[in-house]
C-alpha cells in the first residue's frame, strides 16, 4: 500500500457503471508543449488496463505534430483557440462548435487542463465528461460542465495529478512505482555520444509567452560561466496563427 497514490476523491457513479465498457475515449490537453509532454505519460498507463481501448487526443494546432504518429493514440484531433481569439470572428467559431460536435461518439471525454475553455472543448464534444472537481481544477468554473470529476489536491506534481485524475476516471490504479518505472513517452529519433568525464546541460528556450523567454546573449553568458557541455533546444522556427 506504501506506493499507492492516496486522495480523497469523489467520482459520479456513472463512471464506476461503464468500466468494462470502455472502448472509445477523448483526452483533452489543448496546451502548452510541457503540460502535454507531462499529460500523455498516462497513454501507456491506459493502454496496459484497456488494451483495446482507442484513444483520440484533442490540442492546440501549434502543438499537434508531437502528438502525431504516436502508437498509442488514434486519432489527433486540433483546435484554433488562438486564432478565434485573435480574429473574433463567429465564422471560425461556428465552424469550431460543429466539428467539435462531430468528432463521433466517446465513451468519455477527459478534461486534464482544467481550465473554463478546456472544458466547453470537451463539453461539446461529449456530454461524457470527467476532470478535476472546483477544488482541484486551475479555473473552478471549468468542474461545473463535467458530468463526474475527481479531488485531487495541488500539493502532488503535476505528473501524479494526471495519472491520478485518469486512473480515477477509468478506474484503475496508477502506484508511484509505475510512474517512476515508466517507458519513454516519445521514440528517441536522435542519440547524442556522452562524454562521460563531463557534465551535459540542456536549455530548452523556447516559449509560448514571451514573457517566458529568456534573452539569447544571456543563456549564451550562463554557458560561457558554467563550462560545461551546453545544449540549446529550439524548435523548427515555424509558427502558425
Amino acid at each position: 500500500m506504501k506506493n499507492k497514490l492516496i486522495y480523497n476523491f469523489k467520482s459520479i457513479s456513472y463512471n464506476i457503471t461503464m468500466k468494462k465498457e470502455i472502448q472509445k475515449i477523448a483526452i483533452v490537453r489543448l496546451s502548452a508543449l510541457g503540460d502535454i509532454v507531462n499529460s500523455a505519460i498516462v497513454l501507456q498507463f491506459i493502454k496496459s488496463t484497456y488494451p483495446d481501448v482507442k484513444i483520440d487526443w484533442v490540442t492546440e494546432k501549434v502543438f499537434a505534430p508531437i502528438l502525431q504518429n504516436n502508437p498509442l493514440i488514434e486519432k489527433v484531433h486540433t483546435v484554433n483557440l488562438k486564432k478565434f481569439k485573435k480574429e473574433k470572428s463567429f465564422k471560425l467559431l461556428s465552424e469550431l462548435v460543429k466539428k467539435l460536435q462531430n468528432l463521433g461518439e466517446y465513451d468519455l471525454v477527459i478534461d486534464m487542463q482544467g481550465l473554463i475553455k478546456s472544458s466547453i472543448v470537451s463539453r461539446l464534444i461529449s456530454a461524457h465528461t470527467h476532470g478535476f472537481d472546483r477544488n482541484s481544477a486551475r479555473e473552478y468554473l471549468a468542474a461545473f460542465l463535467y458530468k463526474s470529476s475527481s479531488k485531487v489536491p495541488y500539493e502532488n506534481g503535476v505528473v501524479e495529478r494526471n495519472c491520478f485524475l485518469v486512473a480515477d476516471a477509468l478506474g484503475f490504479e496508477i502506484t508511484k512505482e509505475m510512474i517512476l518505472n515508466k517507458k519513454p513517452i516519445f521514440e528517441v529519433t536522435r542519440k547524442f555520444e556522452m562524454i562521460p568525464e563531463r557534465k551535459h546541460v540542456a536549455f530548452v528556450i523556447g516559449a509560448s509567452w514571451e514573457s517566458k523567454i529568456y534573452p539569447p546573449e544571456l543563456v549564451a553568458k550562463i554557458c560561457d560561466e558554467l563550462q560545461e557541455l551546453c545544449y540549446i533546444i529550439w524548435g523548427t522556427g515555424r509558427r502558425e496563427n
